[in-house]
Parts: C-alpha cells; structure tokens; sequence
C-alpha cells in the first residue's frame, strides 16, 4: 500500500465518527398499504453516555476465544451429562480458530447511506421488501442512527485483516431490556483479559459467553460478525420498536453497510465485505432475521444459511403463552431466568406497542397494549412504564421486586380478558371482536407480528421467493420462547431443517430457554468449526478482490477524473457494492442440524 492510500485511511478513520452520527426526526410513515399522518412519540429515550462510534473497542486473542469456547462446551456437556465427550468437542472448535478478533462499534443510518449510495433493487420481484419501504425519506426512522458491534479477524503472524472478500456474519440479538448496557456495541468488554481475570466463571458466562458465542466462532473463523444494537438500544436513537419488521430492516441492513464501510476504510480498499452472509438471530432476534434475510437478498446478497435459534415467530402466539403461563402459576415468583425473561418482556413489548410508534397497526388509534393505569404520567415512575423505557439507560427500574407480579397487570385489561377467553394460540381469530371493544388495532397489530408466512412462501422462487437452507433450532420444552412458534409443518420445505440433533445425534436440543440458547449457538459454533465451513460455498470463505479492486488496494486506481465524486468516493473505499441481481441459488443440499 503506497503512503497516500495509508494518508488517505488515517484521514477517513479521523472523520468516521462524524460521518456515523445522525439525529432522529419524526416523519411521515407508510406501513404496508396505510398512509399515517405523522405521530410524535410522547417521550423519546435520552441516550446515555456510552462508547463513540468508530470506536475500536479491543482485540481479543485465539487464546482468549479458546477460553470462551472451553466455557460454554463444558458448560452445554454438563448439562447433557456427556463430559466424556468434552476433549472431542474442544478439539473441534480449537482447531477451527484461526484468528484474534478486533471489537469495533459502528454507526449509520439511511440517510447516511443514501448520502454516500442509495442501493438499488432493480430486478427485485414485487413482494421483497424494496429498500424505500423501510428507508426511503418518508419513513419513520430514516433519520435514525444505527450503531451495531462489529468483530472481524487479525491474522495473528501479519498483524493485520486477512486480504480479499471476506464473508459475513450479521445476528439479531435475543429480546433485551437495558438498553445501554445490554447493547451489543456496549456489552462487549474492553479489556478482555482484565474481564477472565476478575470475573468468575458463571459471570464470564452469564455476561460474555451466553451474549455471544453465537458470532465468536465465525469471527474467528474467518468472517466479519455484525450485531446490530437494534432501534431505541445502544447510540440508536428513538424507542425500543419490539416486533416491528420495517425497524428491523432498518438496523440491520444499515449495520451491514456501515460495517461494510468500516472494513474498507480501515484497510485502504484492501478487505471488503462479500456479497454472501449468512443471516442468524435468537428469540425476538429469530423473528426480526426472517424478514432482512429477504430484505438482504433483494439488495443483491446472497443468504449462504438462515439461522433461528429459540425462535419467537409469531407474537400473538407468545403473547397468549406468557399471559397462560402466569394464570396457570408457571411464571415463579423469585430471581430465576424464567422469572426475568415474563417479567421484562410483557411491559416492553406492552411499551412499544403504545407509544405511537408510526408502523405499528394500532397507532393512531385510542387502543394501547399498556393499560391506562400504567402509563399515566402522573404516577411516581416505579408505576409508569413508559418512564421506565425513556430514562437513559432505556430499562427496568434496577430493583426487580419493584416490578409488579404478575406483569400482565401493565396490559390493556380488555385486551387481556379477549386473550384468556380464548381456547386457541389464536386469540383475535377465535373471538369475536365486537364482545371486547377496543382491541381490533391492538389484534391487528399482533397478527402483523408473524414471520411464518414470510418464512412458509420462502421454498419457491417463482414469484420473488427465495430458498435459503434454513436451519430452526429449538427445545420442545422452552420455558419462555414457547414451542407453538415453530409449527410443524414449516418443515415440510426442503430447505427448512429442524435442528434439534447435534454432534451426530450425541446431543439433544433440550431444556428451558437459557438451555436451549446454548445448545443453538454452540450448533453455529461447530457449523463453522466443520469441513463443510471451508467449502467453496461455505460461510467462511475468502476469495480474491477483483482486477478494479485490487488497483485500489495498491493505490493504483485511475484517479483522473478528480472532479467525479462517486469515483473519489470509491477510491477512498466508502462505497459498498450491492449488487443489483436477485440470486435464488439453494445452497447445496447441507443440514445445518447434523454437524
């Protein structure tokens, strides 16, 4: 690389973290085929001090992801009562680490992107979600920043990323609460050393190892790993937006780009991100991947695999489940997981969906998932839910037992007597609406909080479908993220595989919801830990910049047109090929759950 191309990388890396910053502004919205007028959200969240974009957070060694890595097999084999096959196991993913992994957390937005490139969808069928219907300028959130964690590899020996195309990784993280300090951008510790050595083991697992081993493996595999913060988490400005699709379409695609920004800034034209991803995300993150997987295959990429781990697929589903859970006395009262995931996850869910967020079916309407009684601004804030999601740090108040038990008193009470007279997981088709006044937008918009359509029509490619192999992981026994959310006849597409067997059939997915996050990420682990990863295809792949590419990895670029913006532009490494074709390839006939 000659001295310019290092003059002109310094100066970029110097200006990111004003090129990555945006403000928030309530516009008009479009939601499916619905014109809103603009709705101003009560409150917005006030962002806490958190880490700057553009921050390099660390570097963490192979021998630190090993530790990691000898956590969670000893962990996950204990629980299966199979230690004997923990040498094995370890082996496997020791050999399959290659590279130390540098932290770094990245920002954008759509209007950003559009300043930069807009992407194209020409070719893309009708029925994907074209990149104006969720970040064109009239759009709810087209103004909001995005800011993501992003991990790629160090050649340990050069010290530097590993040159060419590199593939990536982008995972939805599970349904989290605390919006500064459970952002992945933020969670990820800066001094990893100094972490194993002051924490214990449980803490190193709780804290580090059950947040993300899911993108450790394929970071150190070789690819670069995106966690989006999500909307409302992290320095992404505005509200939480819980299972509103077009949000997250938002924070994922513009995470992607601004990752695929970062790379090439940061090594002068000389690693970029290639066209093929493979999509993954957990719980309330399984939900929101289904939908940018589609979104990502219209702008041009192409979906290597599709992973959904303790899937929550469809919201009205999981909603009747939490609320039976509680009446039939399964939620414990007490400090347990179990206890933590119901009690959070009704008033957050319950939060968004009354806040006028522009998107959401009932907005605009009188009819909110929060009962009048909690979110009356006149109450102290322990009793206002909508306080506790727009102070800084976006949570919970910090003393659990201040939080009322059970949690479904937060919700609308009609809204809660149409769920429990209900015999079916289908509550707003099963009972008639006009017995329980005030909850039709409410039922719409839970009906419209269901990927399993978008995910049944995606085996053809006939009329802009898609077949991506698709792999569900799940436990038949979920505590949280019920079963119901993965029917079984999803299945019966040849491209959908259920995951449930791994290590050859030694391992079954079982248990409760922290069980079984577990068992799924350490099936992403050994999926780029096996022979298969290294394929021509597979996920992990590095292949060679092209001729034009590499020109402008040495600084060879033609660069006499100086008056051309989007050529200057290129040869600094701020564009990002998206490819304007629709690749339906299947990939080759791999079963994601028999590692």
């Amino acid at each position: 690389m000659n001295p310019s191309s290092v003059a002109c990388r310094m100066l970029l890396l110097l200006l990111l973290p004003i090129f990555s910053t945006a403000t928030h502004a309530t516009t008009t919205t479009i939601r499916a085929d619905t014109v809103f007028d603009s709705v101003v959200s009560p409150q917005q969240r006030a962002l806490a001090e958190d880490r700057p974009c553009g921050s390099i957070i660390g570097r963490t060694t192979r021998a630190e992801i090993l530790t990691f890595v000898e956590i969670a097999v000893d962990r996950l084999l204990t629980l299966a009562n199979l230690q004997s096959a923990a040498p094995a196991a370890r082996s496997v993913l020791s050999n399959a680490a290659r590279y130390d992994i540098l932290a770094v957390k990245v920002c954008g937005s759509c209007a950003e992107s559009d300043a930069i490139s807009s992407p194209s969808n020409n070719g893309a069928p009708t029925d994907f979600p074209h990149y104006p219907s969720y970040c064109g300028s009239d759009i709810d959130g087209y103004d909001t920043t995005q800011s993501a964690l992003m991990l790629f590899p160090i050649d340990n020996e050069t010290d530097a990323v590993p040159p060419g195309k590199i593939r990536s990784f982008v995972h939805m993280h599970r349904h989290k609460y605390d919006a500064t300090d459970d952002a992945p951008s933020n969670a990820w510790p800066s001094d990893i050393a100094n972490f194993l050595a002051t924490q214990t083991t449980e803490v190193v697992y709780q804290d580090f190892v059950a947040q993300f081993l899911d993108g450790i493996m394929p970071a150190t595999r070789g690819t670069v790993t995106v966690y989006p913060d999500f909307r409302g988490f992290g320095s992404s400005t505005g509200n939480r937006t819980d299972f509103l699709q077009r949000s997250y379409l938002q924070s994922g695609v513009q995470s992607y780009r601004a990752a695929s920004r970062f790379l090439s800034n940061y090594t002068g034209g000389c690693s970029l991100v290639d066209d093929t991803i493979v999509v993954s995300g957990k719980d309330e993150g399984a939900y929101a991947a289904v939908p940018l997987s589609w979104a990502f295959v219209a702008l041009g990429l192409r979906i290597n695999t599709l992973y959904l781990s303790a899937p929550i697929l469809d919201l009205q589903v999981q909603t009747k489940f939490m609320i039976d859970s509680y009446d039939q006395g399964l939620v414990p009262m007490d400090e347990s997981l179990d206890n933590y995931y119901f009690q959070k996850s009704l008033p957050a869910i319950a939060f968004a969906a009354s806040i006028d967020t522009p998107g959401y079916a009932n907005t605009g309407t009188s009819e909110t998932l929060l009962s009048a009684g909690w979110m009356d601004p006149n109450n102290s804030p322990d009793n206002n839910v909508i306080d506790w999601f727009v102070n800084p740090g976006g949570e919970l108040p910090d003393d659990s037992a201040s939080l009322p038990f059970p949690a479904t008193q937060v919700l609308d009470e009609t809204f809660l007597e149409r769920f429990r007279s209900a015999t079916s997981d289908h509550p707003c088709s099963e009972v008639d609406g006009s017995l329980y006044p005030g909850t039709e937008a409410l039922c719409q918009m839970m009906s419209e909080s269901n990927v399993l359509g978008l995910l049944n029509s995606s085996g053809t490619v006939e009329g802009g479908k898609y077949a991506a192999s698709t792999s569900v992981c799940f436990s038949d026994t979920d505590t949280f993220a019920t079963n119901k959310n993965v029917p079984e006849y999803i299945f019966d597409q040849q491209h959908i595989f259920k995951s449930q067997l791994l290590l050859s059939g030694l391992l079954e997915v079982t248990g409760d919801h922290e069980d079984a996050l577990l068992f799924c990420a350490v099936s992403v682990a050994f999926f780029y830990a096996t022979d298969s990863a290294s394929r021509d295809d597979g996920p992990s792949v590095i292949s060679n910049l092209s001729e034009a590419e590499q020109k402008i990895c040495s600084g060879d670029a033609d660069d006499d047109d100086d008056d051309d913006d989007s050529k200057r532009f290129d040869a600094m490494g701020l564009l990002q090929r998206l490819t304007t074709t629709i690749d339906t390839e299947v990939v080759d006939d791999f079963d994601p759950g028999d590692e």
